[in-house]
């Protein structure tokens, strides 16, 4: 009976056991294909699973030092996994792993004490890049960390040295050099976004360059097209010719433009209702633009308007040369080119000005016609005003993360709601005790 008892449980001990070392095996496939996250989740099952034996235990915790270090670059987190693994006791005497965690230790330790100045530069640059600093500093910075690419070529931290390179090329908005250094610390160390954010720095970079070439182009067009229609001006001479009656066609485009805008403001507040925001306290401080003129909010729809008033006085200017064309089709033509490069710069400027990284929009669905029926919601500093002022225009708000208790109850006083009780969690919100 006592043989059976313990070949059953020579079985169960080998079969846990083969069950950690299969799971192992698998982590370590995932790891060299690239699936980092899927890998390192199956090195941590095995090591919170109880059944897991001691050896296993200590093969999972050096796959994993072993990956922070070759793959991800994270050395302080791969010495701690080989620390833990070096200290892992009752381990067979002809795989010693602790051994091999203790090894690799050694040999981390040891670059560390190769390269202790290029470590304290790396460390300087760490500090800086969470600091704001003038260009210059930027620049010495990079210069600093690029020397030691060109002196240290086997230092075992470049892949981090290439990504804070990247960060201060961001801050220079380098954006093209700083997406070049990021991807160089993602070739070096495959699995750095694991230490390190790298792929969202990439992308902030490649939007971030989106920007720069929208905002200077934008302005470049703007200025261009505002020396030209100067220039053309003064070729066209129109204070020779020019009469009176000359300046029906600009105050009849402007009252066109007038009537089509607030014209089409009034009916987009009957036909797309008002969006008043649920969260807009919840979050950090949002408002939103209304379609209907003289709302909380309509401001900005007043901006736009002396935009296109602006288009339209330089297409005036334009139209005072172009109209001196002989060709009609060369004149509408051009008259009509102009327009649209005038209005693109016009509204590019608008965009990046007002729009950008200050709004949101929200479709009603992901088709084209959910952008047309949507609402844009625009970020003020400080929407309390706002609120207080106007309270009757903000209906439906929650209080559930107002800190200000005062402040809550008075929302749910003077805010209306859609019907009595609608408060959202009023009875669980912070001032009631």
């Amino acid at each position: 009976m006592k043989q059976i008892f313990f070949i059953i449980l020579f079985f169960l001990v080998y079969g846990l056991s083969a069950d950690s070392s299969d799971e192992i095996h698998r982590a370590v496939s995932l790891l060299e294909n690239s699936f980092f996250s899927q890998g390192i989740d199956k090195l941590q099952s095995v090591l919170s699973d109880e059944a897991t034996d001691d050896n296993s235990k200590a093969r999972a915790l050096y796959e994993l030092g072993r990956f922070y270090e070759d793959q991800a670059g994270d050395f302080d987190s791969a010495c701690n996994f080989y620390r833990r693994a070096s200290l892992m006791e009752n381990l067979p005497k002809e795989q010693p792993i602790n051994e091999k965690a203790v090894w690799a230790l050694k040999k981390i330790e040891a670059w560390e004490n190769q390269f202790t100045s290029q470590i304290r530069s790396l460390d300087k640059a760490r500090a800086d890049s969470s600091s704001e600093l003038n260009r210059e500093l930027y620049n010495q910075n990079i210069s600093k960390l690029k020397k030691i690419i060109i002196a240290s070529p086997d230092f075992h931290r470049t892949a981090e040295v290439y990504y804070y390179i990247g960060i201060f090329q961001s801050r220079l908005e380098s954006y093209g050099e700083a997406i070049k250094s990021f991807s160089k610390a993602l070739s070096i160390r495959p699995g750095v976004n694991l230490f390190l954010d790298v792929d969202w720095q990439i992308q902030t970079a490649e939007t971030n360059r989106t920007r720069f070439v929208i905002r200077w182009v934008s302005w470049g067009m703007a200025l261009v097209l505002s020396f030209l229609g100067i220039f053309l001006f003064f070729i066209a001479r129109p204070w020779v010719w020019w009469k009176p009656v000359e300046m029906i066609k600009p105050l009849a485009a402007i009252l066109v433009w007038s009537v089509f805008f607030y014209g089409t403001a009034f009916m987009l507040s009957q036909w797309v209702p008002d969006r008043p925001s649920e969260d807009l306290v919840m979050k950090l401080a949002p408002t939103f633009i209304f379609s209907n003129p003289g709302s909380p909010g309509s401001e900005i729809y007043h901006i736009y308007y002396f935009y296109g008033i602006i288009g339209i006085v330089l297409l005036y200017l334009f139209s005072l040369f172009l109209g001196q064309l002989k060709f009609p089709l060369l004149r509408s033509l051009s008259l009509v080119f102009s327009g649209v490069l005038i209005f693109a710069s016009l509204s590019g400027l608008f965009y990046i000005k007002y729009c950008d990284k200050k709004s949101s929009l929200y479709p009603q669905t992901n088709a084209l016609t959910g952008y047309f029926t949507g609402y844009m919601r625009f970020y003020q500093q400080d929407p309390e005003p706002l609120i207080l002022t106007r309270p009757r225009e903000y209906t439906n708000l929650s209080v559930i993360y107002v800190d200000d208790s005062v402040f809550a109850q008075w929302i749910v006083e003077h805010c209306p709601y859609d019907q009595p009780g609608d408060e959202v969690n009023i009875e669980n919100g912070p001032f009631q005790e």
